[in-house]
């Protein structure tokens, strides 16, 4: 079984704190028999156990906080079933602090599980309440 990992990107989201866990979970690999492997393409030819995908609040294009432009594939609207859900950083969360579109889609996302990739996400998730109700 796959687990749906979703990273919430946003306008001005630092580039490693997306890139990063997308990188790592896309290019997971689990299987004992794997390690004994020595053909590397083998390896990889293998499926990841996540099915990693990037959503945001339209689905329009976002623009990092360096200034890279990048697409989503979902939206807050057409986002498959969440089990992981990844937070990124940047000083786009100032803002989305106070989008209550934004606070009321996590809330939603009751049963999932939460990766935090920067301290200031425990402010934002503080404020969408999702894991006190």
């Amino acid at each position: 079984m796959r687990l749906n990992l979703g990273i919430f990107i946003f306008n001005n989201v630092e580039i490693l704190d997306f890139a990063g866990p997308y990188e790592v979970f896309s290019s997971t690999r689990l299987s004992s028999k794997l390690l004994n492997k020595n053909n590397i393409d083998e390896i990889y030819n293998t499926t990841s156990p996540f099915n990693v995908f990037t959503i945001s609040k339209d689905a329009k294009p976002i623009i990092s906080s360096g200034g890279l432009k990048v697409s989503c594939d979902y939206n807050f609207k057409n986002t498959p079933k969440i089990d992981i859900l990844i937070i990124p950083g940047g000083k786009g969360t100032r803002k989305l602090i106070k989008d209550k579109t934004v606070i009321s889609w996590i809330k939603s996302k009751k049963k999932y599980r939460l990766i935090n990739v920067c301290m200031y996400r425990i402010a934002f998730i503080s404020k969408s309440r999702a894991f006190r109700e």
